[in-house]
């Protein structure tokens, strides 16, 4: 595995909000995003040509309105895109039923960022993805990063290095080029072999 990190060397998408300039790039039609909140990464990506775009998220995840408020937001802001536009109320590995071995272009992940919970959207949807399909994700913390998100979200720490160590951990002794965006808290991607 080849890492190569937008923060140190240049790279096509210097951030997340790129992504759909790497969708029209690789000439990718079908794709998920998992852990969609609010739906304004979805818009981000459906500003893409991508023919059709499932937001996957149970909505379910703070207490109070607050799972309401973000459902209502998404549906509102996605319905704009008519059919190209999918949201989808249900939980990771449930929405993954829905779609066959490699019948997806494009996956991205930012639900929960566990190494724990990041291993298992992997293992359920790189089945999912074609050949060649693209997988990416959000809350890549780079090891120098580490100590200072430490100090300052003790909490976090965790959770958010399991992106980086769960993806490192797929790819370990692949042949395959995973690529960070230039963000603090970046984005990554790569190609399934």
């Amino acid at each position: 595995m080849k890492v190569i990190d937008g923060a140190k060397e240049p790279v096509d998408y210097l951030s997340r909000w790129d992504f759909d300039r790497l969708i029209d790039d690789h000439g990718l039609k079908v794709g998920v995003e998992v852990g969609v909140l609010d739906g304004a990464f979805s818009r981000g990506l459906l500003q893409s040509r991508i023919e059709k775009l499932y937001s996957v998220d149970t909505w379910q995840y703070r207490k109070g309105q607050w799972d309401e408020i973000n459902y209502a937001t998404a549906a509102v802001t996605l319905k704009a895109f008519g059919s190209r536009s999918e949201m989808v109320k249900a939980e990771s590995g449930e929405a993954a039923k829905r779609f066959g071995e490699g019948e997806l272009d494009f996956v991205y992940m930012d639900a929960h960022h566990s190494k724990r919970a990041v291993e298992r959207d992997v293992k359920l949807w790189f089945p999912k993805l074609r050949t060649g399909g693209v997988i990416a994700g959000h809350d890549w913390v780079r090891e120098e990063d580490d100590d200072r998100l430490a100090k300052e979200h003790r909490r976090w720490k965790r959770k958010r290095s399991g992106v980086r160590q769960a993806i490192s951990g797929h790819c370990e002794g692949r042949d395959v080029v995973v690529t960070i965006t230039g963000e603090p808290l970046a984005s990554f991607w790569f190609k399934k072999w």
